[in-house]
């Protein structure tokens, strides 16, 4: 097995878990409504007003902004058929995708957070990744997007990930639009992303048998609120259920600050 940094990292970080109090990072149960919220905004993204949408984001960063969340993880309920019903996705069944969602608290605005999502090559933000090319698809602009005159931005990704001693390449799609609330006149921006197909490691041991994930940017007066749900069936070798939902919590917080990073060297 070839073990690079990133494998290396994993592998400390995997065996430091099993060590420390006893178990890796767990989801907690969701405060009220956060579970539904996390649901009814994945599955009405395409709905043509934002009147429907920006009501949910209001609820939703009330829950947020409620008792420090931005430390924790999350159990999310996992989606069902009605859901994701304009999405092509594998033929599982999506009870077998519980969700882990989590916020965190960017410095950034939410205009700022659009530097990354048009980017055409994503590595600078993509953690394990060894490639991540993002096409942007259907007449999507970038440019368009980020100055706000378009409302939808829609995107292909073709990702190698390693990590873990599996390797994985894939494609996974990922579109964002911005929603104007009722209750401000700063907009804010919905992402959601999904792979069509399951995804199978080279070794025909490890799997991502089903993935959506739902993103969400929150202005606030002193930068922007952000929330991340994925809902994942993914099998590992080796590795407990457990573990698997401590690699995905990691992830979440890990891309949280790697965000944060990149707009920090990019001068925000």
């Amino acid at each position: 097995m070839k073990v690079d940094r990133r494998t290396a990292s994993a592998l400390i970080l995997l065996g430091s878990c099993t060590l420390v109090l006893g178990g890796c990072t767990r989801a907690t149960p969701a405060p009220a409504n956060l579970s539904s919220l996390s649901q009814v905004l994945f599955g009405t993204f395409e709905h043509p007003s934002d009147r429907l949408l920006g009501q949910l984001l209001v609820d939703l960063e009330q829950v947020g902004v409620g008792e420090g969340l931005e430390d924790e993880a999350f159990a999310i309920e996992a989606l069902d058929d009605s859901l994701v019903s304009d999405l092509s996705g594998p033929d599982r069944d999506l009870g077998l995708a519980p969700g882990v969602g989590a916020f965190t608290e960017s410095g950034f605005s939410v205009p700022d957070h659009t530097a990354y999502m048009t980017l055409a090559d994503l590595l600078p933000v993509a953690g394990s990744a060894e490639t991540y090319d993002r096409t942007f698809v259907q007449d999507s602009d970038p440019d368009c997007f980020i100055a706000g005159d378009c409302q939808y931005l829609r995107t292909s990704n073709h990702i190698v990930r390693e990590g873990f001693g599996f390797s994985f390449e894939y494609t996974y799609f990922k579109d964002y639009r911005w929603v104007m609330p009722s209750t401000s006149d700063e907009p804010m921006i919905v992402g959601r992303g999904w792979s069509e197909e399951s995804v199978h490691g080279e070794a025909g041991q490890n799997h991502i048998w089903q993935w959506y994930d739902l993103d969400v940017w929150m202005h606030q007066e002193e930068g922007t609120l952000r929330y991340i749900s994925i809902w994942s069936e993914a099998e590992y070798a080796g590795l407990t259920d457990a573990l698997t939902e401590s690699m995905l919590i990691s992830a979440i917080h890990d891309s949280f600050a790697i965000y944060e990073s990149y707009l920090e060297g990019q001068g925000g």
